[in-house]
């Protein structure tokens, strides 16, 4: 299976519910970082189940 790109963790995790970021789990402070699935707390070795059911309800063409 491929990769997801860049694009796709991008978008995935701007309209993600789930979405949280690594930095703000770690701190009370609220971080500015990307919003991408590769900064969630739910992504765990280039793969997140959140993810795969976000990307594949989604209208890719």
């Amino acid at each position: 299976m491929e990769s997801p790109s860049i694009q796709q963790r991008r978008y995935v995790a701007s309209i993600c519910e789930e979405y949280r970021s690594i930095n703000s789990a770690m701190t009370d402070v609220v971080n500015q970082d990307e919003v991408s699935c590769s900064n969630c707390v739910h992504w765990h070795d280039g793969s997140c189940k959140i993810f795969d059911k976000e990307l594949a309800g989604t209208d890719q063409t």
